[in-house]
This record gives C-alpha cells, sequence and structure tokens, in this order.
C-alpha cells in the first residue's frame, strides 16, 4: 500500500469519527434545549483546537 492511500484512508476513517461525533452531539444538544436552557446555551462543540472560533461545523472536512 503506497503512503497516498494510506493518507487517503486515514483521512476516511477521521471523517466517519468526526461525523459520528457531531451526530452525539447534536443529540446532546436537542436534550439539553428542552430540559436545561442554560446547559443548552453551554453546550458548544470547537471546531478549532483553540476554541477560538464558534462557527458551527455540519460536515468533516478533509
Amino acid at each position: 500500500m503506497q503512503a497516498s492511500e494510506c493518507h487517503l484512508q486515514s483521512v476516511n476513517a477521521g471523517n466517519t469519527i468526526y461525523k459520528t461525533l457531531i451526530q452525539y452531539t447534536t443529540t446532546g444538544l436537542s436534550i439539553w434545549e428542552t430540559t436545561d436552557i442554560a446547559k443548552y446555551n453551554d453546550y458548544v462543540v470547537y471546531n478549532t483546537v483553540s476554541g477560538e472560533n464558534l462557527e458551527v461545523v455540519t460536515e468533516p472536512t478533509a
């Protein structure tokens, strides 16, 4: 297997994990939305390591 194939497999695996994470976090957000608005407002997933950007990411990126 060539390096480019390994890289592509790694990217695809990461995207699959990311998609699952987003599904779980969306479910968690929905739960807090109907039960505790304060926790809903605090329930965020950052798309940067620093947590500076609060933009919602809906699709994994390669």
